[in-house]
């Protein structure tokens, strides 16, 4: 069982993605919490005063590649115009993901 927990963990990443455009006010991080629960990761999203929207995700690298994917479209309100982001090694301090 302790092989498979570090197998499990040495594939668990972080990625902060940078989220541009028509993305407040348009219910982006409630749908972005609802795709990051469905696919079990943990981590937060925060509109920014530049009218971004920040998402830090943890988890399995190809969850955290489909919630890069998904925050190209978002939700369907938004207009998203520009995604930047960067994969890390960095531990998520939620046990959820959450809005803020």
């Amino acid at each position: 069982m302790l092989s498979w927990l570090c197998v499990t963990m040495t594939k668990s990443k972080c990625v902060i993605i940078e989220v541009f455009g028509r993305v407040q006010g348009v219910w982006f991080r409630k749908h972005a919490k609802d795709f990051a629960d469905s696919l079990g990761i943990v981590g937060q999203a925060k509109n920014n005063p530049d009218d971004t929207v920040t998402i830090k995700a943890c988890g399995e690298i190809s969850a955290l590649k489909e919630m890069v994917e998904w925050s190209k479209k978002g939700s369907p309100m938004a207009r998203v115009e520009k995604v930047d982001f960067n994969f890390s090694d960095d531990k998520c301090e939620n046990d959820n993901f959450v809005i803020l």
